[in-house]
């Protein structure tokens, strides 16, 4: 009678393809002190304190959010904000929605006083897009957030906030960025101006 063959041994397989990375995705583009670019694989581009045009990726059209943290030169671009085709939000309470990207300010201060006391002298950008949270805190100086901000806040995976802006009272040596971001315990923290 005939035997059957040993199975045969499979072979050690190769190493594993990296995995893809899983769409959505959001590009972060920076620009001098806090201009940042969000690009979302889908969805509107948000630009934040566009103080140089020249430096975002492309042209902004009709489809990009624009928005403005405060009103100094540094972050502030008078004549690209007038003609800006889009949708913005420009130092001031609000929200606007497009294209599966909500965006809202929210007021705050840029320098040690309480948000209510400052008269909304900066605010802080909210972005929720591609399923993340995303918080750019322009040039906040207060010392610590307030519940109200906290809570509006919610979980953020991705801040941008300063650490270092005499302007905003805020040195390494008081650690009033380092505290904020404490409080705030983002899961990614990416460091604004100097």
């Amino acid at each position: 009678p005939a035997t059957a063959a040993p199975a045969a041994t499979p072979a050690p397989t190769a190493t594993p393809a990296p995995t893809e990375i899983p769409e959505p995705v959001v590009i972060i583009r920076r620009g001098e002190n806090a201009m940042t670019e969000l690009i979302p694989s889908n969805g509107p581009r948000v630009l934040i304190d566009v103080n140089d045009p020249t430096l975002l990726s492309a042209p902004a059209g009709r489809q990009d959010i624009l928005v403005y943290t405060h009103a100094h030169p540094d972050h502030y671009d008078a004549a690209f904000a007038r003609a800006f085709p889009g949708p913005m939000l420009a130092f001031e309470e609000g929200e606007v929605t497009a294209g599966g990207v909500r965006v809202r300010l929210i007021r705050s201060s840029h320098n040690s006083l309480p948000p209510e006391q400052s008269g909304g002298s900066n605010y802080i950008a909210v972005i929720d897009m591609t399923g993340l949270r995303i918080a750019h805190f322009g040039d906040i100086g207060q010392t610590e957030l307030t519940g109200a901000q906290l809570a509006a806040l919610g979980k953020v995976d991705i801040a941008f906030s300063q650490f270092l802006n005499e302007y905003s009272e805020m040195w390494l040596e008081n650690r009033k960025g380092f505290l904020l971001m404490e409080q705030l315990d983002p899961r990614m923290i990416v460091p604004l101006h100097g």
